[in-house]
């Protein structure tokens, strides 16, 4: 989740991202 923290997701962990930050 390194990638996903930056801001700046690869493949679908921008899902991973979104969910975190929404959630």
């Amino acid at each position: 989740k390194n990638r996903v923290q930056n801001g700046k997701p690869k493949r679908g962990e921008r899902n991973s991202q979104h969910s975190s930050k929404r959630h």
